[in-house]
């Protein structure tokens, strides 16, 4: 009988594994390793279960790292910190900040471990900031055969360049070096501004400040542009708002995006409303947090859902939204969440969506009220047709259809890192169906549960 029965946070993939092993340190994943060559099947590593995919599942080895949460090394003179790959991101925030330092972009949420953000290029926002990953300098990975290595960003740029987004693939990352800036505080507003005032001042816009976001309210003409920039000003914590940030954003409106599944015509209402609630009172001046900055990142993502999400040239996003905007009206989808639009600088990571182009993210939700599915598979299809349209690479960490063929032509070095994982994990020890299916290729039969 399988061992543990894993979910993720959506409730969209799940798997049962026949071993669950928490390691404490890295003779456990060595041992765990040579368990899963025993037994031939893959060992994956599941830290908060956040990824809308199903890149953890496996019927073989599920291996948690949450007791190597330690820190490991602090290099004042360096500005890096070495800690424990099972350290999760709000944890590592609070060591940082009693050090004086702080991660220089971060995400909408914490909850991922560090070793899972990087392994999938996990990012915040910010036209002169990269991805999670390019925070990295070093990092220390047990490979198929055992071996610990140690792999820095001088000494073997290329190896690097490859387990700084891994997906799992090369081994399991038990380490990892950050080289981080010191402690900055954020002045954060949003402003309410019409979809045309975006799309057609969108470079402007986006350099705006440091980190800027857009929220499109599909079926209407509004959007949401938030915008932080460091300051030395006072601290000014968010307000708490019982009234609007539970009962009116929340509870009712979860009920309400429950009653759409059975009236979607009152979908273009909700997302009004939803507008008005997140854009504010028009008659008053936005509402400013001033926080330290990682207090500020954070974001409520609400309830349960699904997620695509896909990195184009920055300059193509105009074009694609007006697309998006155009395809959602005439077919008359109706799409009940907003549409995000984050940048990331260009970097040199093998895997990342961001490898040599300056990126705008973009990505469609759907929710999942009281765990209730709402028609979305036509949505996602035309989304990403036109993702694909702009030579579009999918989020890692989200689901999305493309196998090795096409991502090999959007991947410069696609070849370069499968060739590296078959040298690397000759066995497939790390290869489960997510690995198969979008790396090697193979058909093999699905051995997870899908809820797409």
């Amino acid at each position: 009988m399988p061992q543990h029965h894993f979910t993720n946070w959506s409730r969209t993939y799940s798997c049962d594994a026949s071993h669950f092993i928490n390691a404490h340190n890295e003779d456990d994943v060595t041992k765990a390793i040579e368990l899963a060559r025993s037994i031939r099947k893959p060992l994956r590593v599941v830290g908060s279960g956040h990824s809308p995919s199903d890149i953890v599942c496996t019927d073989g080895v599920l291996l948690s790292l949450d007791h190597m949460k330690s820190v490991v090394k602090v290099d004042k003179s360096s500005n890096t910190i070495t800690v424990m790959a099972g350290i999760k991101l709000w944890m590592l925030n609070e060591v940082l900040h009693k050090l004086g330092w702080a991660l220089p972009n971060l995400g909408s949420i914490a909850e991922q471990s560090i070793a899972g953000a990087i392994s999938t290029c996990t990012h915040g926002t910010g036209v002169s900031l990269g991805n999670l990953s390019t925070a990295v300098v070093g990092l220390t990975l047990i490979n198929a055969n055992g071996t610990i290595q140690t792999i820095t960003k001088n000494d073997n740029p290329s190896l690097f360049s490859a387990a700084a987004c891994s997906l799992g693939a090369l081994g399991v990352i038990t380490r990892v070096t950050l080289k981080c800036p010191n402690s900055f505080r954020l002045k954060a507003y949003q402003l309410p501004i019409k979809f045309n005032e975006m799309v057609e001042s969108f470079d402007q816009l986006a350099a705006s400040a440091d980190h800027v976001r857009f929220h499109w309210f599909p079926l209407t003409e509004d959007c949401v542009m938030w915008k932080a920039g460091k300051t030395a000003e006072a601290i000014q914590p968010a307000k708490s708002n019982w009234w609007n940030d539970k009962l009116r954003g929340y509870y009712l409106y979860e009920a309400a995006l429950y009653a759409s599944a059975f009236l979607p015509s009152i979908t273009p209402v909700l997302n009004r409303g939803h507008f008005a609630l997140a854009a504010g009172p028009t008659n008053q001046p936005p509402s400013v947090i001033i926080d330290d900055s990682y207090r500020v990142f954070a974001m409520e993502c609400l309830f349960r859902q699904y997620v695509s999400e896909w990195a184009i040239d920055r300059k193509d996003a105009p074009a694609a939204l007006k697309q998006l905007k155009a395809l959602i009206l005439e077919k008359k989808w109706m799409v009940h969440a907003p549409v995000e639009v984050r940048f990331v600088q260009k970097d040199d990571i093998m895997l990342s969506p961001a490898y040599r182009r300056d990126t705008c993210y973009i990505g469609i939700i759907m929710y999942k009220p009281y765990e209730r599915t709402i028609p979305h598979a036509e949505y996602w299809t035309g989304f990403e047709n036109i993702m694909k349209s702009f030579g579009g690479r999918p989020h890692w960490a989200k689901a999305f259809q493309l196998g090795p063929s096409e991502l090999s032509k959007i991947y410069p070095r696609f070849t370069d890192f499968v060739d590296l994982v078959r040298k690397m994990d000759p066995e497939g020890i790390f290869a489960n169906d997510y690995i198969k299916r979008h790396i090697l290729g193979s058909k093999n039969p699905a051995s997870v549960t899908s809820k797409l």
